[in-house]
């Protein structure tokens, strides 16, 4: 069946960093106003706190503790440990980087999100429901004509709400839904207008996008681990994916290479044509032997070897006649003799 893809779990795909920048540039994620600013702390959790799809249900405001180098985030379980976060035993340990200077950025936001959270407050989850709507109406006003119950819980808490609303409380001293955790990245992307259609995009698409992040910045595989709290590389290498745009930069390189090295040949191929060229077309090379002078030159001093071969010859020629005719006299003073 796991063969056919039946049972499989299906990788959750990540954000790019454009696609990131537009959801954070949009007013779904705006600090503007309560919706927008919760969006927003979640976006921060998911990109630096490398959160995993089910860990937003149980992060608490404890976790995370103010400084002024930024925010510190303190994990008290991870996945493979053993007793879970009801432990309270911080495993691993999260420094967000400063906000870059003249910019609103995740430490400042935080910041902001607990400044609107109720002075009386006693739900300790991150994530709580809004007070106000974009606009910034109550919700309470709307709920009391609806529900009786909500009417005599507003009045018995009345002096609480007033405080609230006119200090610029956003968020309700609860809860936020596990539906609408469980959806809010989905939810998030579609509002921003991201696409994305035929992707896996949750929750846990924000841990993917952490983690690629890490790595399409440049660094290695245990820097990552460090912020992901991986202890294997295996664990972390499976979050790593080769972007289309890395493709196509992986074999740009391989097509400058190839460019580069054909235009050397060519340079090289050249250069020995011209030299092949320039060899025919020149005058031939005039070997110049030096000679001594004319007044220096001692014809006695010559050995008889630097004579000329004509000589020699006229030489033989002479002695050979000598003999013929030395040989002929002696014949006929032998024939005298008989």
């Amino acid at each position: 069946m796991k063969k056919q893809g039946i049972g499989e779990a299906k990788p959750y795909d990540s954000l790019t960093n454009h696609e990131i920048k537009s959801i954070l540039d949009h007013n779904v994620c705006s600090s503007n106003n309560p919706t927008g600013l919760l969006h927003r702390i979640f976006m921060w959790v998911c990109l630096f706190g490398c959160a995993r799809g089910g860990e937003h249900h149980s992060l608490l405001i404890s976790q995370f503790e103010d400084t002024e180098d930024g925010f510190i985030l303190k994990k008290y379980q991870m996945k493979n440990d053993q007793g879970g976060i009801e432990g309270k035993q911080t495993s691993h340990v999260i420094f967000f980087p400063k906000d870059p200077a003249g910019i609103n950025g995740p430490n400042h936001d935080i910041r902001l999100y607990f400044s609107k959270h109720p002075s009386h407050y006693k739900c300790k989850s991150l994530y709580l429901k809004v007070t106000q709507d974009v606009e910034g109406n109550s919700y309470i006003y709307t709920l009391i004509n609806i529900d009786y119950n909500i009417y005599i819980y507003f009045l018995l808490n009345f002096p609480y709400f007033i405080i609230d609303i006119n200090n610029g409380i956003w968020y309700k001293d609860k809860k936020l839904g596990d539906k609408t955790i469980n959806k809010m990245l989905r939810d998030i992307c579609v509002k921003a207008g991201i696409d994305i259609s035929n992707r896996n995009i949750g929750n846990h698409s924000g841990r993917t996008t952490s983690i690629q992040s890490i790595f399409n910045a440049g660094h290695e595989e245990l820097k990552a681990m460090s912020i992901s709290g991986h202890v294997s590389q295996p664990g972390i290498r499976s979050y790593l994916k080769v972007t289309g745009d890395q493709k196509r930069e992986i074999l740009g390189s391989v097509l400058n290479g190839i460019i580069d090295s054909s235009s050397s040949t060519s340079k090289n191929r050249n250069h020995n044509v011209n030299d092949v060229a320039s060899d025919e077309f020149s005058e031939p090379d005039v070997i110049s032997i030096p000679s001594e002078p004319e007044d220096e030159l001692d014809v006695d001093k010559l050995d008889e070897d630097d004579e000329p071969d004509t000589v020699s010859i006229h030489e033989s020629s002479i002695v050979s006649r000598f003999n013929i005719v030395n040989e002929f006299i002696i014949f006929i003073m032998y024939l005298i003799l008989l």
